[in-house]
């Protein structure tokens, strides 16, 4: 199985899960006190050196009031589409080449 933490969709993952907590202005300190994890262990998973579990990803969204369920969906929505778009490119790069 591929290695996915520095995969375009994991790159993704951790947009949506930064964006989540900066689109209602709380900062690392404030959800580091909410849930228990250091401000460094937040800014490494952020960054994509440390990873989440699910249950750790439950708790960091329901600190922010977004149900896990709302968020799987988002994500899906975005790597679906960015799966498009490379599958896009993918048949003009192969039309090109064909000329």
């Amino acid at each position: 199985m591929q290695k996915t933490l520095n995969s375009a969709p994991h790159q993704i993952f951790l947009a949506l899960l930064k964006q989540a907590r900066t689109d209602q202005a709380i900062t690392q300190e404030m959800l580091c006190e909410w849930i228990g994890m250091s401000q460094s262990d937040i800014s490494k998973v952020e960054r994509g050196v440390r990873r989440l579990d699910v249950l750790e990803l439950r708790l960091w969204l329901r600190a922010l009031g977004i149900p896990l369920e709302v968020f799987a969906q988002e994500l899906d929505a975005r790597l679906t589409a960015a799966e498009l778009l490379a599958e896009q490119a993918g048949g003009r790069r192969k039309s090109r080449a064909a000329r």
